[in-house]
Order: structure tokens, then C-alpha cells, then sequence
């Protein structure tokens, strides 16, 4: 009989089980949270690359249509807005600050003198541009040409009401300067 009953002796007893079943969930429930904060930050990561890349060929895209045209206006009133004449394509092309998005229109024409209504604008980037963003223009010596553009972006990683985190409100600022050749 004592060798039947080391027999039942052997094993696990309730208490042994459910000290190491809770062990087992905190060992569970911290691995996930650690995931689940790494998956975060790649997505944050990525979310902040795709932006700086859309921003990147944004720039890009500007600088060229700047470096190519006379007659760069900007609206007086408003340091969100400018408006110009390419040279090179034969149209008019505006950009413009508006609702925290980046926007472009054109409109082909031959005259050159006014580029003053383009009709509707489109967003060129999806960021979130936030309301300190502005194009600042400094005239040559001939008040009608301006010499040098300089645009200056400040973005959001996410949009608001996106994901709640705290680096919704973190910012970061782009600036370029163009040099314009004021062809005619």
C-alpha cells in the first residue's frame, strides 16, 4: 500500500498549479504590453517617415516650379498663399496653406501677369501642416521680381484625434530657400 499511495503522491497539488498558472499570466501580460508598445512605435516610425518623404517631394516639386517662373506674387494679406508663373510649363501655379493642408492649383494661360484666380486647389501632401507653416518672399532690387522664396513647414506626425499619444504634439519644421531665376 505505501507504494500505491507514492504513486498518488506524485504530481501537482491545486495550490501548485494556480501559483504557477498566475506566474504564467504576469509573464503573458507583460510580453504583450512590450509588443504591443513596439508595434506602436514602429507604426509612429513609419507614419513620420511617410510624412518627411510626402514632404521631401513636396519640396521638391515647389522648388522646381519656383526656380522656373516670374512673377511670384504673394498674397499681402496672407503669408499663406503664393501664387506664380511658370516659364518652362506655360501656366500659372499657386500654393496655398489652407485648413492645415498644403494645397496646389495651376491653370495654363499665356498671360503671365495674372495668376491671381487658378480655381480650386488640391492637397499635394496628407500631412497635418500646422497654422505657424508660411511662404516668406524677399524682393530683389526690382520690386517686381522677388529673388529669393523661402518656404517654412511645421507638421504633425499624426493627425488630430488620431491615436491619442503624446506625440500628437510634437511639431517639426521644414525650411528651404529657393533662389529664383525670374525668366521672361
Amino acid at each position: 500500500m505505501n507504494k500505491q499511495s507514492d504513486k498518488l503522491k506524485k504530481g501537482f497539488t491545486l495550490m501548485e498549479v494556480m501559483v504557477s498558472i498566475a506566474v504564467f499570466s504576469v509573464v503573458v501580460i507583460v510580453v504583450m504590453q512590450t509588443f504591443s508598445m513596439v508595434i506602436k512605435n514602429y507604426r509612429m516610425s513609419r507614419q513620420i517617415q511617410t510624412d518627411n518623404e510626402d514632404l521631401r517631394t513636396a519640396l521638391e516639386i515647389m522648388g522646381k516650379n519656383i526656380r522656373m517662373s516670374s512673377n511670384i506674387k504673394p498674397d499681402i494679406t496672407d503669408s499663406k498663399i503664393i501664387t506664380m508663373y511658370n516659364n518652362s510649363q506655360g501656366m500659372c501655379v499657386g500654393y496655398k496653406i489652407e485648413n492645415n493642408t498644403l494645397k496646389y492649383a495651376e491653370k495654363a494661360t499665356d498671360d503671365k501677369t495674372n495668376c491671381d484666380s487658378l480655381g480650386d486647389y488640391n492637397a499635394i501632401i496628407s500631412s497635418y501642416v500646422t497654422d505657424n507653416s508660411k511662404f516668406i518672399i524677399y524682393p530683389r532690387s526690382d520690386k517686381n521680381r522677388a529673388g529669393l522664396v523661402t518656404i517654412s513647414l511645421e507638421l504633425v506626425p499624426y493627425k488630430p484625434g488620431g491615436t491619442g499619444s503624446n506625440l500628437e504634439q510634437d511639431t517639426a519644421r521644414v525650411q528651404t530657400s529657393i533662389s529664383t531665376r525670374d525668366y521672361f
